[in-house]
């Protein structure tokens, strides 16, 4: 008897699970957007980096990555445009996200 509450309980969890995933799947926010990491190390910028590749390749992010060069080696640059990942300077991210572009 336990066995079949267990069975039922784990059914309905994969039940909540599927809706759960195809909602999020059918919501259209997030896409297009941009995601930018500023950190300071190149050791950070390439774990976040591969974090962000593997969430992109299973299809949970659909947006960009910009990546502030702030002292990125030569092999770091080269590795994370070769993966698509863009770089921008410090002084270029404002203009490139459009902050500071209103006028009155």
């Amino acid at each position: 008897m336990a066995g079949y509450i267990c069975i039922g309980a784990l059914a309905a969890f994969g039940g909540l699970c599927a809706l759960w995933a195809l909602f999020g799947w059918l919501l259209s926010a997030g896409r297009g957007g941009v995601l930018v990491y500023s950190g300071m190390s190149e050791a950070g910028a390439m774990a976040f980096a591969r974090r962000f590749l593997w969430l992109r390749d299973w299809g949970v992010l659909q947006c960009g990555l910009v990546v502030v060069d702030s002292g990125l080696s030569e092999a770091g640059r080269k590795q994370l445009q070769w993966r698509g990942i863009e770089l921008c300077s410090p002084a270029d991210l404002s203009a490139r996200l459009g902050i500071g572009a209103e006028t009155n």
